[in-house]
């Protein structure tokens, strides 16, 4: 090489090493945003970078768009967290205020409830509530507040507590609806809203005394109730509500629904329908009834949800005789306890048109429940109820003892092996399986596990 090939042949070496290593040094920092967790908390220094973006060319331009882009990056991460974890309080408020377990009336009253939730994913304002307002009358009640995330939830929070505590001190519907509205609308700046639908059941005589507040048409039998008695409740100070009534004869059932079912939309933009949820083939009792309704809403919008989707199904059959064992359990001894359970259910099922399968499954249960209050708990007083009505039997176990919901008890991971897996769980997950309905409340000083067990006609 001549001297002056030599001297170019540096002077790209030494121009490649200037573009280069800048190169590779911008490289260096994307590896370590590639592992940086901004979800979990970790920060990215674009100090690292700083003397590189001052450059007065393309590598200063390409260093400087680095560091802004992994700056936004960070930001937005952090912004979709916030959004999250408003999400997930609103969640958990929605879901606080929903009722621990269904009513369980005289074994001389036939009626049954159920209702199911289903939130979005963007969490709505759906919630549905029922309580005993004496021993003749029980109020049941699905609404739907305006808006989503913490706000709604805040606002159905007020609302629900307003309408819970009217209906429970026995104040007549339509003052109560009327003084709700007014106390909302005096601070109610974003003007929010919930459409309501509460009715008041009378078990003697099928009587349901009702207020419809903007909300859907619910469905009794194969007729909407369509009658309405003002608007939604919230935003409009000075509206008074009336009230509707109709009579439930034995055999009725009545299904009170969110907009979210009738409105739920399927890709090609076709809604679910009114007609298409009158003429659901539903089965015979409501808890498998308001799942059918749930999974076949969920089924038509092929999971692009955008709204919550609820129900509340009400069977009523009037007042009759029903098949009913009720006993206490004396001794503290497990296996001496068990097996007196094991010997009253089987007497349960010679006398009664049980199915063998189903005593089959309630022993099951049953051993499990009691078992583990004897052993763990500090009851003294255990009683068993069971309960036969057409379809379904179920069995109240109810106890004295300090208060513990075993349903809330995380599942175990039965995909571990038995030396691996934390103790404990199996049995729950058992009663969970085996029965088609489970509920815990604690009311009266007492535990009371609520399970149900569908029994084909």
């Amino acid at each position: 090489l001549t001297a002056t090939g030599i001297l170019m042949l540096v002077a790209i070496c030494f121009g490649a090493g200037r573009l280069i290593r800048p190169i590779r040094k911008i490289e260096a920092e994307a590896i370590v945003v590639k592992g940086l967790s901004f979800a979990d908390g970790d920060h990215y220094d674009t100090a690292a970078l700083d003397v590189l973006a001052t450059r007065r060319d393309e590598i200063g331009d390409l260093a400087e768009a680095f560091s802004d882009l992994t700056s936004s990056l960070e930001d937005n991460v952090g912004q979709r967290l916030a959004v999250e974890a408003d999400l997930n309080t609103a969640a958990g408020i929605q879901r606080s205020l929903l009722p621990l377990g269904f009513p369980v009336p005289p074994h001389d009253m036939e009626f049954a409830l159920h209702a199911a939730l289903v939130p979005a994913k963007e969490v709505g304002g759906d919630w549905y509530d029922w309580g005993s307002i004496d021993t003749d009358r029980y109020f049941v009640l699905v609404a739907d507040v305006s808006g989503k995330g913490v706000p709604a939830a805040l606002f159905m929070a007020a609302t629900k507590t307003l309408i819970r505590s009217g209906a429970m001190s026995k104040e007549p519907l339509d003052a109560l609806m009327t003084r709700v509205n007014a106390e909302i609308a005096e601070s109610n700046p974003e003007f929010m809203f919930a459409t309501v639908w509460i009715g008041v059941l009378d078990v003697r005589s099928g009587d349901v005394e009702f207020v419809n507040a903007g909300h859907n048409p619910p469905l009794l039998n194969d007729t909407y109730v369509t009658e309405r008695h003002g608007p939604f409740i919230g935003p409009m100070p000075g509206v008074t509500y009336t009230t509707g009534k109709f009579t439930m004869q034995s055999g009725d059932r009545l299904i009170v629904y969110s907009d979210g079912v009738t409105e739920a939309m399927a890709p090609d933009g076709e809604l679910f329908g009114e007609n298409r949820l009158r003429d659901l083939d539903l089965p015979g009792n409501p808890i498998a009834a308001s799942k059918t309704i749930v999974d076949d809403v969920l089924a038509w919008e092929q999971g692009d949800r955008s709204d919550d989707v609820t129900v509340l199904v009400l069977d009523f059959f009037g007042v009759r005789s029903t098949e009913t064992l009720s006993f206490a359990v004396h001794d503290r001894d497990p296996a001496i306890a068990t097996a007196e359970v094991m010997e009253r259910v089987d007497e349960f099922g010679f006398t009664t048109d049980v199915p063998a399968a189903a005593i089959a499954k309630i022993q099951l249960v049953l051993d499990e429940v009691v078992t583990n209050v004897l052993n763990h708990g500090d009851a003294d007083d255990l009683r068993i109820d069971l309960n036969s009505r057409p379809g379904y039997i179920t069995t109240i176990v109810s106890d004295n003892g300090r208060p513990y919901d075993p349903f809330r008890a995380p599942e175990p991971d039965v995909s571990l092996g038995l030396h691996e897996r934390t103790p404990g769980g199996l049995g729950v997950m058992i009663v969970k399986n085996v029965m088609s309905d489970v509920s815990y409340t604690y009311a009266n000083g007492r535990n009371v596990l609520t399970l149900t067990l569908e029994v084909p006609a």
